[in-house]
């Protein structure tokens, strides 16, 4: 009798052992499909974060805009404004001689003497 309880209960004990695998079996086959889930969800982020730049892209820098008028060779300032001023106004071109200057800038002079005060006053106000 002692004999058939012992067996009963290493049976008990393995059938238990046996469904507690199976528990935790199931239970990283639940992990692995969040995990894969995860992993689809963040390859699904990456390819619309990278689809949208890629459209974003294509609609800055993609589009080839033209001028309408202006032809896409390079000219010098003064044949594209002479070819402009004849289109618009050719009897005004005649008539002045109009030519396009080139903006010039003369840098600022400084008095030494007031560069050396404000160095001065600005190294006693550090120390």
């Amino acid at each position: 009798m002692k004999n058939t309880l012992f067996e009963v209960r290493s049976m008990l004990n393995g059938i238990n052992k046996v469904n507690r695998e199976e528990d935790h079996m199931t239970y990283t086959e639940d992990e692995k499909t969040k995990d894969t889930q995860s992993e689809w969800q963040g390859k699904k982020n990456s390819q619309d974060y990278n689809n949208s730049l890629r459209s974003l892209w294509d609609t800055i820098i993609g589009k080839n805009i033209h001028v309408n008028g202006v032809p896409e060779r390079k000219q010098y300032v003064e044949e594209l404004y002479e070819e402009i001023m004849m289109e618009n106004v050719p009897n005004l071109l005649k008539e002045i001689d109009i030519k396009p200057q080139e903006a010039q800038t003369v840098p600022q002079t400084r008095n030494p003497k007031e560069v050396h005060t404000k160095t001065h006053h600005n190294l006693n106000a550090k120390g």
